[in-house]
C-alpha cells in the first residue's frame, strides 16, 4: 500500500480534547483520522450531518433594506427585542 502524508492545523484545545476521547476508546489521533478517511472513501459520505445555512429571499431583503435605511439615516425603531426579532425572523428563515 502506497501512503500519503496528510497534515492539518487545528485549534490546540480541540486537538487535546479529541486526543483525550480517542485515548479513552483505545485509539490515537492518527488511527482516528485514518478511520474517518476510510469511512468517507468507502461510503462516499461524511459520517455526520452537514447542512448549509440558507435564508429565504424575503429575510435577506428585509436585512438589506434595513441596512440601507440605517446608512441613509432612516432608523427602524422597535419597542423591545421581541418586536425586532418578530420583524426580522418571523416566517423569514
Amino acid at each position: 500500500m502506497k501512503t500519503a502524508l496528510v497534515q492539518a492545523k487545528v485549534d490546540a484545545e480541540i486537538k487535546a480534547s479529541a486526543e483525550e476521547f480517542f485515548k479513552n476508546v483505545g485509539l490515537d489521533i492518527t488511527t482516528a483520522i485514518r478511520m474517518f478517511l476510510a469511512n468517507v472513501a468507502t461510503y462516499r459520505e461524511l459520517p455526520f450531518k452537514v447542512k448549509e445555512q440558507t435564508y429565504k429571499p424575503e429575510f435577506v431583503e428585509k436585512i438589506l433594506r434595513a441596512d440601507k435605511q440605517y446608512k441613509d439615516g432612516n432608523y427602524i425603531e422597535f419597542k423591545d427585542l421581541k418586536e425586532m426579532s418578530d420583524y426580522f425572523f418571523k416566517g423569514a428563515k
